[in-house]
């Protein structure tokens, strides 16, 4: 996954749960479904930023921020609609809207 995608500077990705890799690879591939082969995806979060929710996933290292910015709103909701579909009963895909817009992908429990 780390090759095909580049990575916010500070990134922590170095502890990930191994499963996390082939969903970081589902969500690569939903980004290249859209917007094709060239589009190099960006990881904002692992667990590297402080600021997460108390109970958050990125701090079990089962948990990746990818960037929105940049795309077309029908863009995004393809890219989700996509990885919600590859991932369904493996990881949760989140929409997190608002001034820090991502995609949110996490393992589910």
């Amino acid at each position: 996954m780390l090759k095909r995608t580049r990575q916010k500077q500070g990134v922590y990705l170095e502890s990930l749960e191994p499963a996390m890799d082939s969903v970081g690879l589902e969500i690569v591939n939903a980004f290249h479904e859209v917007m094709g082969f060239e589009y190099v995806p960006v990881i904002t979060s692992g667990n590297d930023y402080p600021y997460h929710v108390r109970n958050s996933k990125h701090y079990e290292n089962k948990a990746l921020d990818f960037r929105l910015k940049g795309l077309l709103l029908e863009e995004r909701k393809s890219v989700i609609e996509i990885a919600q579909k590859r991932l369904a009963g493996r990881a949760r895909v989140l929409w997190e809207k608002g001034e820090a817009e991502h995609l949110h992908v996490e393992l589910l429990d």
